[in-house]
């Protein structure tokens, strides 16, 4: 009977013994599936930062396409700008050109003018000068044709 008793604490003994290595057995699993979620929340970490790091690129990349356009709008914008000027410079310079061309035209017109007047001028004085020589001539003809008056004689010869 003894014997059966030590028997019985043996094998009560070895049932707690096992137990206990099935609780070990069970945190180990716990502690296992804890550590694996631990290393996928990790990875998720690690994952999400690499995405952010990626978003910032990309948003700095827009950034930068973005003012490259800007850039490019103001340069064709300030290309154009110069055309424009560039034109009415031009545009400028042909208007003073047709102005000189009128002054030089009115000139001309003014000039032709005054040469038609002095050659007028010029015909009347011929035609005034050939009347008064006619004029000239009819008096010396007219005194040839009157007789000398007689000297008169001084008084006491």
């Amino acid at each position: 009977r003894s014997r059966d008793r030590s028997k019985e604490r043996q094998r009560s003994r070895d049932r707690s013994r096992e137990r206990q290595r099935s609780r070990d057995r069970s945190k180990e699993r716990q502690r296992s599936r804890d550590r694996s979620k631990e290393r996928q929340r990790s990875r998720d970490r690690s994952r999400e930062r690499q995405r952010s790091r990626d978003r910032s690129r990309e948003r700095l990349r827009s950034r930068d396409r973005s003012r490259e356009r800007q850039r490019s709008r103001d340069k064709s914008k300030e290309r154009q700008r110069s055309r424009d000027k560039s034109r009415e410079r031009q545009r400028s310079r042909n208007r003073s050109k047709e102005r000189q061309r009128s002054r030089d035209r009115s000139k001309e017109r003014q000039r032709s003018r005054d040469d038609r007047s002095k050659e007028r001028q010029r015909k009347n004085k011929d035609e005034d000068d050939d009347d008064i020589m006619e004029v000239v001539v009819v008096q010396r003809k007219d005194k040839e044709k009157e007789p000398e008056p007689e000297p008169e004689k001084e008084p006491g010869e």
